[in-house]
């Protein structure tokens, strides 16, 4: 590996983190069937085991920075993975992106917590408009009502689980807490703190 762990992280954990995201992924019962829509793909480090295990043109990634999608482009050159077809789109509006599909998982791991209220908004409309009628959204979060952080030029956010069901329910969602990271298996070799965040599960909320 060379400078691009560092753009996602600590390196030390890069392939930790890699193992731990397919590994879960399979947990809740990802086929190479299902299509998925990896929402923050950033370098892929994620999107490489998971391209690699979808059948051809399953994956799609979505990340909004260039720098950052330049490397996933060119990672997928040098992992020989082009004949699996991934797409990978920067949105400059994701109110008004249509990918013209639906996926079967949505995944997005540590993006939701960099996002401001605004951008979680944005998110989950666009997120609920590409789900599919079964499919499933995950995502870990922040639990809490701590103080706003900061990391590199992201903020670094807490919210209550009221919140984030309130935010779910005004697109039609519903939210299940699946547990902290540290009881799905993740088990930082960096940062503890990691390990207390939970992972969320939306779905399309019952039609009443």
């Amino acid at each position: 590996m060379d400078r691009v762990p560092g753009l996602v992280g600590r390196p030390e954990a890069y392939e930790f983190k890699q193992r731990f995201q397919m590994a879960f992924l399979q947990s809740r019962g990802l086929l190479p069937s299902h299509t998925l829509l990896d929402y923050g793909c950033g370098i892929l480090r994620g999107g490489v085991p998971l391209i690699r295990y979808l059948d051809a043109g399953n994956y799609v990634g979505l990340e909004v920075r260039p720098d950052v999608l330049r490397e996933a482009q060119r990672t997928v050159r040098q992992e020989c993975l082009t004949k699996k077809e991934p797409v990978l789109v920067r949105p400059t509006d994701i109110e008004r992106l249509d990918l013209g599909r639906r996926f079967d998982y949505v995944w997005s791991f540590s993006v939701f917590f960099h996002l401001s209220d605004e951008h979680v908004d944005s998110g989950l409309r666009f997120i609920a408009r590409h789900l599919a009628r079964n499919g499933t959204v995950l995502a870990n979060v922040n639990i809490g009502d701590r103080k706003q952080g900061t990391w590199r030029e992201f903020p670094v956010v807490w919210r209550t689980l009221d919140e984030y069901r309130a935010r779910a329910h005004a697109v039609g969602l519903s939210v299940s807490p699946l547990g902290e990271l540290g009881q799905l298996g993740h088990h930082s070799p960096t940062d503890p703190e990691e390990d207390k965040q939970v992972m969320l599960a939306f779905n399309a909320a019952p039609q009443a």
